[in-house]
């Protein structure tokens, strides 16, 4: 029931081009309610693929994972979210964003990874865009923001955040105030 390992046998099977073995561990992890992690799409080799194909790869790995559904989905498409942010794969990040449900815990993912990086205006952005869309955040990807701008120095921008967070309809929470305090 170890979500790293199951995983890994996703992982296996991908590699294998075991695409009926993908889908039956999935099915199999789903009923018994298994979460999957990053490691579950390493074998999509993203890093030597055209943009392209790795696009076909993903949106075949998405299909799969929403005919699945449950906890292989619930917990697939944010590993997969985060997996292709670990590999700095901002494009296909968005892609994967673009074709799977708007839920603002996938943003999150992005946000954050974008602030780890000191992409903080890249974040903005993002967010700004967001509002724009009509995607309802939360307060968590706004409080990355404000984190990492208080951890570069820019306090006066970070104080200015929950005024931006009220003005796109996002409350501030008590971790808002309390990182800037």
């Amino acid at each position: 029931r170890n979500a790293d390992l199951c995983s890994l046998a996703i992982d296996n099977c991908g590699r294998l081009g075991d695409f009926n073995g993908v889908r039956s561990l999935l099915i199999d992890f789903r009923d018994r309610k298994i979460s999957l992690s990053d490691e579950a799409f390493g074998f999509l080799n993203i890093s030597n693929a055209t943009n392209e194909e790795a696009k076909k790869s993903i949106t075949e790995i998405v299909r799969l994972l929403n005919e699945v559904g449950g906890s292989c989905c619930n917990s697939g498409i944010p590993s997969l979210i985060t997996m292709l942010c670990s590999l700095n794969s901002l494009d296909l990040t968005k892609f994967v964003l673009e074709i799977t449900e708007k839920r603002a815990s996938h943003y999150n993912i992005l946000v954050k990874h974008m602030c780890v990086q000191g992409k903080l205006t890249e974040a903005q952005n993002t967010l700004l865009e967001l509002s724009q869309l009509g995607i309802n955040t939360n307060s968590t990807a706004y409080n990355y923001l404000i984190s990492s701008l208080c951890v570069q120095g820019r306090i006066d921008e970070a104080c200015s955040i929950p005024n931006k967070m009220i003005d796109t309809g996002c409350s501030p929470d008590h971790l808002s105030y309390e990182i800037l305090i």
